[in-house]
Order: C-alpha cells, then structure tokens, then sequence
C-alpha cells in the first residue's frame, strides 16, 4: 500500500532579520512564520521543494532538497516537516542534520521532526534526510 506524505515548507523571505537562529516553535502547528512587519506571499512560490521518493515504507530515508528557482534570490530561513496529507501533527524525523545550516525542532514532541534554519545566512540550495516512522499506521 501506497502512502503519500506532504512536505510542509515554510520560506522566510530575503528581508526577514526575525528569528535568524531557526527557534521558531511556535510556528510548529501552523508553519506560518511569525514575522509581523511581513504579509503573506499569494504570488508562486521562487523556491522549489522536491524529494527522491513520494511514497514509503517503515525506516526508509528520503532526501529532502530546498532550492531557489534560478531567477530567484537567495532564502535565509525556511521551516520543513512532513506530515500526512491533510494531516495536523508532524511524522517521522529529519536525521543527519547540518547544524551548521539548520537547526532540530521538537514540534509535537517528536525528536527532531522540523528543521528550521540555524543562522541568516543566505543559501540557495538546502538538503536533508527525512526517515519514515518505523512503526506507523500510515504505511
């Protein structure tokens, strides 16, 4: 049985100086950054989220690629977690993580199960290794 997953992505825009060390917890449950000086984008996103796999079994990995659209500027923050589709709470949990890069979140008390950024530095290109639950009801 087939179960997709949905990569929940939040990009902080060029401009953001909130937030630079990725601790953003309280955005676990929304993914919307909390920045007040800043409205919501409604045009296309200039950043792209792809995966390896869309589908998964228990303990498998999938690779995780955040890039900037090649007329795009640079990101400085972003926030990833999967979650089920139309799903509320975060699975599984990102291992292998750069923490000069980026940085682990505990959202819904789950160990490491969104990064976020670790500084404002400009990146274009962001990758990481998300692990499926291995005893999960969703495969």
């Amino acid at each position: 049985m087939h179960v997709y997953i949905l990569l929940v992505l939040c990009v902080c825009l060029r401009g953001v100086k909130s937030f630079p060390n990725g601790e953003v917890e309280e955005s676990c449950q929304s993914m919307t950054p909390n920045h007040s000086e800043f409205k919501s984008q409604t045009s296309s996103s200039p950043y792209k989220v792809s995966v390896n796999s869309t589908t998964f079994t228990p303990g498998q990995t999938i690779t995780v690629t955040l890039q900037a659209a090649e007329n795009a500027s640079e990101f400085q923050g972003f926030m990833l977690q999967a979650r089920e589709v139309d799903g509320k709470t975060a699975v599984g949990r990102f291992t292998s993580i750069n923490t000069v890069q980026s940085r682990a979140l505990n959202c819904f008390n789950i160990e490491n199960s969104t990064l976020s950024q670790a500084s404002a530095d400009k990146k274009s290109h962001f990758e990481a290794t998300w692990e499926a639950p291995t005893n999960s009801s969703l495969v």
